[in-house]
């Protein structure tokens, strides 16, 4: 049932304890076109593309490099990477949880979505926080490692000057990434989810007036 099946039942004059339980009992468990089954979806497909990143990192740090540095790198970022896709997975972890929990409900509905609905943003602002600020952490090593590269080739006058330029272009590449992957985030969150909360968020607030 969608929320303009609920707006009208309400303008009838249902009684709200009748709307209260079909309604929001149907729009929570379709199989196929509810809003939790389409966020239940989304999340295992990100769960699945988190593996494969896994995967493709894990192989970097065993796989062969054409030079010592490039290696190094390589294995650094690969090692930043690894430890971030293990958090995610978490994260994902406990998405999954609240959204079928979304369809099993402790006490009364409309309490027990309200809660499982505040968790779910809860997640994501904490997801949107963590992918932001892992950007500057591998900006950070990328700029470590050019560091050790440049004071390992050169000295003096020579060297503060190529570490004064790179630290500057490290720092303009990785702030428009930042600023770059905001705007993105807060788009790809708000597509595969954000929109789904709002949905059930104004059926619930439809409900309770």
């Amino acid at each position: 049932m969608d929320l303009d099946n609920f707006r009208r039942q309400w303008q009838q004059g249902q009684p709200s304890e009748t709307l209260d339980a079909a309604a929001l009992s149907q729009l929570l468990t379709r199989r196929s076109t509810s809003p939790v089954a389409k966020m239940l979806r989304n999340a295992w497909l990100e769960s699945g593309f988190n593996v494969l990143c896994f995967l493709i990192f894990g192989s970097v740090l065993t796989a062969p490099a054409a030079t010592q540095s490039t290696l190094g790198l390589a294995r650094s970022i690969s090692a930043a990477m690894l430890v971030l896709c293990v958090v995610a997975g978490y994260y994902y972890y406990h998405k999954v949880q609240v959204l079928r929990q979304l369809r099993q409900a402790n006490g009364p509905l409309r309490d027990h979505v309200a809660r499982q609905l505040r968790t779910l943003r809860q997640l994501m602002h904490l997801y949107n926080l963590g992918t932001l600020w892992s950007i500057p952490a591998v900006f950070l090593i990328v700029l470590g490692f050019l560091g050790v590269q440049l004071s390992q080739k050169l000295a003096g006058q020579k060297l503060l000057l190529s570490l004064v330029i790179t630290t500057g272009i490290v720092l303009v590449v990785g702030g428009a990434t930042f600023l770059l992957m905001r705007q993105t985030m807060r788009w790809y969150l708000q597509h595969l989810y954000g929109q789904y909360l709002d949905r059930l968020e104004a059926a619930l607030h439809e409900l309770g007036e």
